[in-house]
C-alpha cells in the first residue's frame, strides 16, 4: 500500500505541474498562439500532402442563365397594368363545348389586354407610365 500511495502522490504532483503549464499558456496570448502554430505544423507534417485536383475555371463554366430551366411561357398583361407569367402546361387544348381555364384573376373593370408566348430565356421589357 505504501508503493501505491507513493505512485498516486507522484501522479498528483505531475498533474499539478501540467495544470500550471496549461494555466501559463492560457494566460499569455503569444505563448498560446505559438502552441497552436506548433500543433498545426505537426498535423500538417503528419497528414498533409499535395492537392490531388486543381482549382481553376473550366471552359464549360455555367452562367446564371444556364441555371434557369428552359420552359415555354405565356405572359398576360391587363388593361390596368398587371402582368403575370405562367407556363404553357397550365393551359390545355379545348374541344368543342369544353370549359376553359382562367389564366388570371382580374379585378372589376380590368381585363386581359395582351398575351405573349415566349420562353424563360428571352428578355422582355415592359414600360409603364
Amino acid at each position: 500500500t505504501g508503493l501505491e500511495r507513493e505512485k498516486i502522490e507522484n501522479e498528483y504532483a505531475e498533474l499539478q505541474k501540467k495544470i500550471e503549464e496549461y494555466k501559463a499558456i492560457l494566460a499569455d496570448r503569444k505563448v498560446l498562439l505559438g502552441v497552436i502554430k506548433e500543433e498545426i505544423i505537426l498535423i500538417r507534417d503528419k497528414y498533409g500532402d499535395e492537392r490531388r485536383t486543381s482549382i481553376g475555371y473550366d471552359e464549360y463554366d455555367i452562367s446564371m442563365e444556364d441555371m434557369i430551366p428552359h420552359e415555354n411561357t405565356i405572359i398576360t398583361m391587363t388593361k390596368l397594368g398587371y402582368i403575370k407569367r405562367m407556363t404553357v402546361d397550365n393551359f390545355k387544348s379545348q374541344h368543342r363545348g369544353g370549359k376553359g381555364i382562367k389564366g388570371m384573376q382580374t379585378i372589376e373593370d380590368d381585363y386581359i389586354d395582351d398575351m405573349i408566348m415566349t420562353t424563360t430565356h428571352h428578355y422582355i421589357m415592359f414600360f409603364t407610365n
